[in-house]
């Protein structure tokens, strides 16, 4: 075969592409039996939970942590005002948690571990803590760690 004969592929031009379309369905044909040969997908039911749902451990419990006010007390709602709000009936207005956890900050002394923290958010804003993998003080940790008011740091 010549040069000129060639194409760009490195093909001869007197090969049809209808040879390389009956390798691609057959491939294809294959990876479809393979799949299907595959039997039922993984579980991982009968895996344990493990002991925190966190993406990296943190190196110690979570609910040992400290949390600490940084926002001006003046500025965060009264625990109050947050408390009638998201206890009116037939409505769903609500606080947002951070301005939950800053009120009860204040309301507190500006500090306390987040064990000791998740109960008191729960009931000032009166709603459960979404269910999922993270216990109710991982939650309060995830929603607090990156918080340009409030500062976690060890005991």
């Amino acid at each position: 075969m010549t040069e000129k004969e060639k194409t760009k592929g490195g093909r001869s031009k007197g090969k049809s592409n209808s040879s390389v379309s009956d390798l691609e369905s057959e491939e294809a044909a294959v990876a479809a039996n393979d799949s299907s040969e595959a039997g039922p997908p993984a579980s991982a039911k009968g895996i344990p939970r493990p002991s925190s749902s966190l993406a990296a451990p943190l190196g110690t419990q979570v609910g040992s942590l400290k949390v600490s006010l940084l926002a001006d007390p003046e500025i965060v709602p009264s625990l109050e005002e947050v408390e009638r709000i998201n206890t009116t009936s037939g409505s769903d207005v609500r606080t947002p948690l951070l301005a939950v956890v800053q009120a009860v900050l204040v309301n507190t002394g500006g500090a306390m571990s987040i064990a000791d923290l998740a109960p008191k958010v729960r009931k000032y804003w009166n709603r459960p803590f979404p269910a999922g993998p993270y216990s109710g003080e991982e939650f309060i940790y995830l929603m607090i760690a990156n918080s340009d008011h409030l500062r976690v740091t060890q005991q």
